[in-house]
């Protein structure tokens, strides 16, 4: 029987101080009870753990012992009891699929997804997987980073290169191996430890993610991506403040950077922060005026300040923009009708409607 305490005591200790051994979203993430082949063996508990890691266990024992209609039967207790975590939703997502109810599994994903887009990655990856040994076999290049690392064995720059083609051939396990040997060799480079924790993110591995991101930003604090990259971690375990302490970090090391504004305005929103959130639009279209991308979120921001005619304004420039995105006219339409004009609204729904049947 895998006894979890010592994981659970290691999360105590290393993240107790940030707050993190009481959130769930971390300690679910991290624990990594996901029902899968790998994860098939029986686990207990000896200490008092939140009832979401009970529930946790339990699914992942019952998922062992091929009960898989109970296991699926715990994660819809547990999505009741805990409807914000993606964890519970993307475990029943799994046994749906494996029951053959896709569309069941589909609408778990979709809400997985939405409460934390890395799950998107995580489950693109569990989805992808079974295929890798095809994917790698058709990589054009992974032939010559073999040949490469071969005859350079201490050269760090080809084991990140083999790395990042492993990712785009979804074989994670062994791109997180080249990044660790990478950081064998040289373990005082910070971006070593940065691009290891960005795939431990894909991989939901919160704590080992939140440990390189933390022991780069140990090597070097400036290192802009490290607090960038944190902070989106912090964000997706709801961990706001955390999270806009790294955005203004980065902010102080380099002042005119889009990701900065566009996480900051996103965290701000989340929080019922709109009048910042707006600022943070301000700066980021200021920089980016050519970018189409903004001015739609700005204009969902103003909607939900009741700002019509900002919005309008700012989705006529999303479409000189971008005249062929067709949900555009139909977010602009809502709008004009709003405001009374039913022809513009009319003429805006026809042209989505045209731009779909093209697509």
């Amino acid at each position: 029987m895998d006894n979890l305490d010592e994981q659970i005591s290691r999360l105590d200790e290393q993240f107790n101080h940030l707050g993190l051994a009481t959130n769930v979203s971390f300690v679910l993430s991290s624990l990594y009870l996901f029902p899968s082949p790998e994860n098939k063996r029986e686990y207990g508990v000896s200490i008092a753990v939140p009832r979401a890691v009970s529930l946790a266990v339990s699914a992942i024992n019952l998922y062992t012992a091929d009960q898989i209609e109970e296991a699926q039967a715990v994660y819809s207790q547990a999505i009741e009891a805990y409807p914000e975590e993606p964890f519970f939703y993307a475990c029943r997502s799994l046994l749906n699929t494996a029951l053959g109810d896709d569309e069941g599994a589909f609408y778990d994903y979709q809400v997985a997804k939405k409460l934390d887009f890395n799950y998107y990655s995580f489950m693109e990856w569990i989805e992808q997987r079974e295929f890798e040994k095809e994917h790698l076999a058709n990589s054009e290049h992974l032939s010559d980073l073999n040949a490469l690392v071969h005859k350079e064995p201490a050269n760090v720059s080809h084991l990140v290169n083999r790395a990042l083609e492993k990712v785009y051939a979804f074989a994670y396990w062994g791109a997180l191996d080249d990044y660790t040997l990478a950081i064998s060799l040289n373990p005082t480079l910070a971006e070593l430890y940065v691009y290891r924790a960005a795939l431990q993110t894909r991989l939901l591995r919160y704590d080992d993610a939140l440990f390189d991101y933390n022991k780069s930003i140990e090597l070097d604090s400036t290192h802009f991506n490290a607090y960038i990259y944190r902070a989106k971690l912090y964000a997706a375990i709801r961990e706001y403040d955390l999270a806009l302490q790294d955005l203004y970090r980065a902010e102080n090391l380099q002042s005119n950077e889009i990701p900065v504004f566009e996480e900051r305005a996103t965290i701000y929103q989340k929080i019922g922060n709109l009048a910042m959130a707006e600022q943070d639009f301000d700066r980021w279209i200021s920089i980016a005026k050519e970018d189409f991308y903004p001015y739609t979120l700005r204009a969902e921001l103003l909607e939900k300040m009741e700002n019509w005619d900002g919005a309008l304004a700012d989705y006529d420039m999303a479409i000189h923009l971008n005249p062929y995105y067709s949900d555009l006219y139909q977010y602009r339409a809502q709008i004009k009708e709003k405001l009374g004009d039913k022809t513009g609204a009319q003429l805006d729904f026809q042209k989505f409607e045209e731009l779909e049947q093209e697509g």
